[in-house]
């Protein structure tokens, strides 16, 4: 498997399936548990949050017109992990009334056990256009990472055709 060139890439190939279990997603992706590993080695807690972050909800988007149900669920879940105050994993995000509206939105759906609507959906897609989590963030990370890697006899004869 070659490595994905880009942040987004590397987050679309590490499909959440049922259960959310961000964690093993990420380790089934060799490239995003070698990414992993290193945010780990540096022990960069908040790009390693992000990059779950980023993961988990990515199927959020995917799944936005499909079963109400699971993007409830999907958004609850991420809502637990990163929006809830009594969370180790909260989400830093550059906009703090981003946040606010995310944390709102969930309590709402939690506490009245109502579907999850448009404008949540459109919330946590915000979210994952934080300037924090990528441009700042995760992606210079990623890049400075791949750069990092030992590229193949083939591919550097490739680059240079």
């Amino acid at each position: 498997m070659s490595i994905p060139r880009s942040l987004e890439e590397l987050i679309g190939e590490c499909g959440v399936k049922k259960g959310f279990d961000v964690e093993s997603a990420i380790e089934r992706h060799s490239w995003a548990s070698k990414f992993l590993s290193d945010l780990n080695q540096r022990r960069l807690d908040d790009e390693i949050t992000a990059l779950k972050f980023l993961v988990l909800t990515k199927s959020l988007d995917e799944a936005n017109n499909n079963a109400k149900r699971y993007n409830s669920e999907l958004f609850l879940e991420a809502g637990r992990r990163f929006f809830h105050e009594d969370s180790e994993t909260i989400i830093c995000l550059n906009n703090d009334k981003l946040f606010e509206k995310i944390s709102e939105a969930v309590r709402r759906v939690k506490g009245e056990i109502t579907e999850v609507t448009s404008e949540d959906i459109t919330l946590m897609a915000k979210a994952r256009e934080d300037f924090n989590l990528t441009i700042n963030g995760l992606e210079p990370l990623y890049l400075s990472f791949v750069k990092r890697q030992p590229t193949s006899g083939i591919a550097c004869l490739l680059s240079i055709l």
